[in-house]
């Protein structure tokens, strides 16, 4: 008995460092294969940092649109436009204008950022799921839209809840 513990010790003990190891190395893959952002100047810097400070500040949405239209116009090619687009969906859920979340939360479904399956791609689909249903007369294609959302949202829940991303001090 004593002899298999060891064995299964030194085996589970191995089999973790070799995950460990395996996690390390795609995290590193990740990072070279993913292009930092940058801003392009001071400028942008400032304009994104106010937007940021505005918008957890729960500042007026017309304000923040704003804002997003200014950023916009000034650094069209910014390496944040996809963060400017989900942005421009979560301010007009603010606004409660459900037709333009659907607008902007399908362009950020399109970029590269919104390719990925992380949790700000989940609350992108909530947000369309959500508001489809709250358009008074919802177009066949937005019908399909919030439709969509709705099901994969539903298709992916063991990736958006997945335990590797739930915050270290939250409970299960």
């Amino acid at each position: 008995v004593a002899a298999s513990v060891a064995v299964g010790t030194v085996l589970v003990t191995g089999v973790a460092q070799v995950a460990r190891a395996q996690q390390a190395t795609q995290a590193q893959n990740q990072a070279e294969t993913t292009p930092q952002k940058k801003v392009k100047s001071q400028v942008e810097y400032d304009l994104f940092n106010k937007f940021l400070k505005d918008f957890q500040s729960n500042t007026d949405p017309n304000t923040l649109l704003k804002d997003l239209q200014t950023w916009t116009q000034q650094f069209p090619e910014s390496d944040y436009k996809d963060d400017r687009i989900y942005y421009t969906e979560q301010v007009y859920a603010k606004m409660k204008q459900p037709d333009k979340v659907l607008e902007y939360g399908e362009q950020y479904l399109k970029t590269p950022s919104g390719q990925n399956k992380d949790t700000i791609r989940a609350n992108a689909l909530y947000m369309i799921a959500l508001n489809a249903q709250a358009i008074a007369k919802p177009t066949p294609e937005q019908v399909e839209q919030g439709r969509a959302a709705a099901q994969e949202l539903i298709d992916n829940l063991n990736v958006f809840f997945a335990d590797s991303k739930k915050p270290a001090n939250m409970s299960e």
